[in-house]
C-alpha cells in the first residue's frame, strides 16, 4: 500500500476545499425569503380583497337595476282597465273565495303601504289581465243582493270565467266594490243593445254553485242594497293582483292565483334591503304632464286615488362582503356608510357620498334581520331612484 504524500494530505485538509454555508448566510437566506413571502402575501391578500369588492359591488348593482326594472314593469302596467271609471278608484273591495276568510283591499292601481320608523314600504299593483280593451259595463237593472246574475246594457268582451268587479254609482263605506266570476254569459261575444233595460238578452251570471268566487246565501260581499241600475262591472280577466316587499333582505313577490285564491310568494333578489316608495298626486287637476312635478306625498287617502298620477321609487341593495374598516389618525373606525339626515338627501348637491339617500329623505340602512347591529356602516350601498309615471291613470285624463 502506498501511503499519501503530505501534499496530497494538505490539500485534502484545505478550507478552501471542505467549506460550505455559514450559519450567518443561512440567516440571510432564510430572511431574504420570509420577506418576499410575506410581501407576495400582502400583494396575495390585497388583491383578492379588491376583487371581492368589486364583485360584490357589481352584484350589488346588477341586482338592483333587475329589482327596479321588475318593479318599473309592473308600475306601468297597473291601472289597466280599471281606470276608464277613475271615479271607482278608492273603492274598498271584498272578496272571498270558498271557504277562505274574507279579503279586502282599495282599490287602485297602486297602493303603498309605509313601513313603520323607516322600515321597507309595501307596494301592491293591480290591474286587468283580460285581452283586448276591457270596458267598462252599465248595470242596465236593479241587481239585488241575492240575485245571481246582472242584466246590462252591453256584455261585449265578456267571457265566462272572466273575474269581474262590481262597483256601485257612488262608493262609501255601505256601499262597497265585490268580486265575482262569471258563469255564464248568455250572448257570448255579442254586446247587443238591450239599451231599454228590460230582462233581455244580456245578462252577465255568476251562480254559487259554479265558482268558488260566487258564494252562496245571498251573496254577502255584496252590499246589503245590492247594484242599483247605474252601477259600473269592470272586466279584470285573471286578474293582477302582485306585491313586492322585503322579506329577509330580500325582494320578494307576492301575487293572487285566481284559481285557488291563495297568494303565492316566490323570492326575486337577495341582498336588496331596503324598498321606499311615494305617490305623485295631481292635486289641481291641471292633467300633469311632466310628472316630476306632482306633489309627493307618502301616504293617499281614498278620496286621492284618482289624482295618482306617478309614483317615486327607491330600492336599496347591499354588498355581501363586509368591508375592513379604516382608522383615523386617533384610531378610531372611519365608517364607510353613514346615517343620512332629510335635509341633506332631499337636496342632490349637499348629499353626504356616504349616506343612503334618496329624493324621499333618508333610508334606513340597518340589517332588518338584526336591527341592534352596528356593522351595517361596513358595507358599500348602491341606490337605485326613479320616477315611473302610471300611463293608465294619465292617458284618460288626457282624452
Amino acid at each position: 500500500m502506498i501511503a499519501p504524500s503530505r501534499k496530497h494530505l494538505r490539500r485534502l485538509a484545505s478550507p478552501i476545499a471542505s467549506r460550505g454555508f455559514t450559519l450567518v448566510e443561512l440567516m440571510v437566506g432564510m430572511l431574504l425569503g420570509l420577506i418576499t413571502v410575506l410581501v407576495a402575501s400582502q400583494v396575495l391578500l390585497q388583491t383578492e380583497s379588491r376583487k371581492r369588492t368589486s364583485t360584490a359591488g357589481s352584484d350589488a348593482t346588477t341586482t338592483g337595476a333587475m329589482a327596479l326594472y321588475t318593479i318599473e314593469r309592473d308600475a306601468r302596467n297597473a291601472g289597466y282597465g280599471m281606470t276608464a271609471h277613475l271615479g271607482a278608484l278608492g273603492c274598498e273591495i271584498r272578496m272571498q273565495f270558498s271557504g277562505q276568510a274574507m279579503q279586502t283591499f282599495t282599490l287602485a292601481p297602486v297602493e303603498i303601504t309605509q313601513g313603520a320608523n323607516g322600515a321597507p314600504d309595501t307596494l301592491r299593483f293591480m290591474a286587468s289581465n283580460k285581452e283586448g280593451v276591457p270596458l267598462p259595463i252599465r248595470v242596465a237593472v236593479d241587481h239585488p243582493r241575492t240575485a245571481a246574475n246582472f242584466f246590462v246594457q252591453s256584455d261585449l268582451g265578456v267571457s265566462e270565467g272572466d273575474i269581474m268587479l262590481a262597483v256601485p254609482t257612488t262608493p262609501d263605506p255601505n256601499n262597497w266594490c265585490s268580486l265575482f266570476q262569471v258563469t255564464n254569459n248568455t250572448n257570448p261575444g255579442g254586446g247587443g243593445g238591450n239599451q231599454g233595460g228590460g230582462q233581455g238578452q244580456n245578462q252577465v251570471l255568476h251562480n254559487s254553485g259554479q265558482s268558488a268566487w260566487n258564494q252562496a246565501g245571498g251573496q254577502t260581499i255584496f252590499p246589503v242594497d245590492g247594484y242599483p241600475q247605474g252601477s259600473t262591472i269592470l272586466n279584470l280577466g285573471t286578474f293582477s293582483l302582485r306585491t313586492y316587499a322585503i322579506v329577509n333582505n330580500s325582494l320578494q313577490l307576492d301575487w293572487l292565483e285566481t284559481a285557488t285564491g291563495l297568494n303565492q310568494s316566490r323570492e326575486l333578489y337577495p341582498q336588496v334591503i331596503q324598498l321606499q316608495a311615494q305617490y305623485g298626486l295631481d292635486l289641481t287637476n291641471d292633467n300633469v304632464t311632466n310628472v316630476q312635478n306632482a306633489d309627493w306625498v307618502d301616504t293617499a287617502t281614498a278620496a286621492q286615488m284618482g289624482s295618482v298620477v306617478a309614483i317615486r321609487l327607491a330600492v336599496v341593495t347591499r354588498s355581501n362582503v363586509q368591508e375592513k374598516p379604516e382608522l383615523d389618525a386617533g384610531g378610531n373606525e372611519i365608517p364607510l356608510t353613514v346615517a343620512g339626515t332629510n335635509a341633506n338627501c332631499q337636496n342632490l348637491a349637499a348629499r353626504n357620498p356616504r349616506a343612503v339617500c334618496w329624493a324621499g329623505g333618508a333610508i334606513n340602512a340597518l340589517n332588518t334581520n338584526n336591527p341592534g347591529a352596528t356593522d351595517w356602516q361596513r358595507y358599500r350601498y348602491r341606490v337605485f331612484e326613479t320616477v315611473i309615471p302610471l300611463r293608465n291613470m294619465i292617458w284618460p285624463q288626457q282624452e
